[in-house]
């Protein structure tokens, strides 16, 4: 999870023109495709196949080639799996392997959403609070809303954890209803800024258009990524944040945002 926001930016950085940004960026793409065998992440392993997808249907939406955008689809996921053959991704292709063929391929996530689920309602506007996922849910409390409700504790099909694996499961409890259409707006927001400049058929400045990439991509990995974990609301997803702020104030200074969309390069 910590490699998708590098990943994001590196794949921006491929369209400056300056030859150590290009091999930066190429370093960071590489460095998390040699990281994602190790890491026996599946979550991961399938955020880094959308946002390397996305990336390479940037160049083929742009010209409206339904061709392209096909053969993107299948580069990205050949590029996932290529790595996914090495040697030492034996293990990830064996959890890989079990995860399919297991009753539970979805590694919990279900019954901790039921958890959730059971006892949102006691709190439902405004949550917990922050990191109270784990007692707001824990297995007595659990039981105890279901027993109110004339229902038993079946362990198949509920599980306590700390956190809910899951980015909305997690806001569900700990922001209510307000923080899962806050969190879902903001994500929305982020799409609607960026994704007219990287699609864009003018000719733009290419820090420019790396940059709304960059943004775009790392929203990308935090929608994806957010069904199987937490994303924005840990470390790396403040870090993403963080650079997602700095590149909408450069790029509204730019004039590609707001009223002054379209203002030529100032500097």
């Amino acid at each position: 999870m910590y490699t998708l926001v590098p990943l994001a930016v590196g794949l921006g950085t491929l369209y400056m023109r300056q030859r150590w940004l290009l091999m930066l960026g190429l370093l960071a793409v590489v460095s998390t495709l040699a990281f994602l065998p190790p890491s026996r992440s599946l979550v991961g392993g399938v955020t880094i196949t959308a946002v390397l997808t996305v990336a390479i249907s940037i160049y083929a939406v742009r010209r409206w080639s339904f061709r392209g955008l096909l053969i993107a689809i299948a580069a990205g996921a050949i590029i996932v799996g290529g790595v996914l053959m090495t040697p030492p991704a034996a293990n990830l292709r064996t959890e890989l392997q079990a995860r399919i063929t297991s009753d539970d391929i979805f590694s919990g996530r279900g019954k901790i959403l039921n958890s959730a689920l059971a006892v949102w309602d006691r709190h439902p506007i405004v949550g917990t609070g922050w990191f109270s996922f784990g007692p707001a849910t824990s297995e007595e409390v659990v039981r105890e809303a279901l027993e109110a409700d004339g229902l038993e504790y079946d362990p198949n099909v509920y599980w306590h954890y700390n956190h809910g694996h899951n980015l909305w499961t997690t806001m569900l409890i700990e922001r209510g209803l307000v923080g899962v259409v806050l969190v879902t707006l903001l994500l929305f927001l982020y799409f609607r800024v960026f994704l007219p400049i990287v699609l864009s058929r003018d000719q733009k400045d290419p820090v420019d258009r790396g940059i709304a990439v960059g943004a775009l991509l790392v929203a990308v990995g935090f929608a994806v990524a957010g069904l199987g974990n937490t994303t924005m609301m840990n470390e790396h997803g403040q870090a993403g944040m963080a650079f997602i702020a700095v590149a909408y104030g450069y790029l509204r200074g730019r004039g590609l945002l707001g009223a002054t969309a379209g203002a030529g390069r100032q500097v």
